[in-house]
């Protein structure tokens, strides 16, 4: 939708989801993306957007228990590996120590056929580089 008055985005409650989403980012592109992320009146956006969310949650989260919201803001601990010497304190080792634990079950997760339309993007953006 373009061109809503900031009103009709606070009537909606649209700004509430907006916030919940860059309270619930863990890392700056994500923080960046969700607050410039505006409603739609596309329904077949709004049904693709929400396939590809329920077969999140239920492949991942429901059916996996995979819990990736004590994650904190990970920026830091990845830019600090991008430094030549540069040392994770024991905190900053942990959360990169799980992060790699969820990497390692989201590719198992992501192999299985039940991310079918994950698969397609995955070809799709393949296909365009």
């Amino acid at each position: 939708m373009k061109n809503l008055s900031k009103h009709t985005i606070t009537d909606l409650g649209f700004d509430l989801i907006r916030k919940s989403l860059i309270d619930l980012a863990r890392c700056e592109k994500n923080h960046s993306f969700f607050e410039n992320i505006t409603p739609s009146t596309n329904s077949d956006e709004i049904n693709e957007h929400n396939n590809f969310t329920h077969s999140i949650y239920e492949g991942i989260i429901h059916k996996y228990d995979l819990d990736i919201s004590y994650l904190h803001n990970i920026d830091q601990i990845l830019s600090s590996l991008k430094i030549q010497g540069a040392i994770l304190n024991e905190d900053n080792f942990k959360i990169l120590y799980t992060l790699i634990e969820i990497d390692q079950k989201l590719k198992t997760i992501f192999s299985k056929k039940l991310l079918k339309n994950w698969k397609e993007i995955k070809s799709i953006n393949s296909e365009k580089k």
